[in-house]
């Protein structure tokens, strides 16, 4: 295969891998929708969603990494330049919404990250205020391990 074919199969290949992030993004704000109004059923769906969507991007990502190392490897951006203006155009402009693409699912994956977790810690802090021994270790005046069964003895001295 000459090199303009493989240039052509490789932003074929960008194009594909735009879609499948596209489609990513897309499943993501279901996650995040899923996760705010606690449908569990449809967030497992979309999870399910995201694990095939997940193994395209890696079957297409490795066919796209072979065509790399034909077309120059490291120095593909400077092959780049070689190429007549509108392949070149073509290939900056996927480059770019395939970044583009990542960052967003990048900053989805991470907001729901973050709201997991506050909703973890909310959780935690509730349970520790209202069940005193779940907190985890309790120590009694000497310092030792107390147990944590049964209820907790809370004394005011305002009584």
């Amino acid at each position: 295969m000459n090199g303009r074919g493989q240039w052509e199969d490789l932003m074929d290949l960008m194009e594909l891998e735009r879609g499948v992030c596209e489609n990513y993004n897309a499943v993501l704000l279901d996650v995040r929708a899923s996760l705010h109004t606690r449908d569990w059923p449809a967030l497992e769906l979309a999870l399910r969603r995201l694990e095939i969507l997940t193994g395209d991007l890696e079957n297409i990502e490795g066919g796209r990494q072979v065509l790399s190392e034909n077309l120059g490897g490291n120095l593909i951006e400077k092959r780049v330049a070689e190429l007549p203006d509108e392949s070149r155009k073509r290939f900056t402009r996927l480059k770019f919404e395939l970044r583009a693409n990542l960052l967003k699912i990048k900053s989805r994956v991470r907001g729901m990250a973050a709201y997991t977790e506050s909703r973890g810690g909310l959780a935690r802090e509730l349970m520790e205020s209202l069940v005193p021994s779940a907190r985890g270790r309790i120590y009694n005046e000497r310092g030792q391990t107390a147990p944590t069964c049964g209820d907790p003895l809370v004394v005011s001295h305002d009584l």
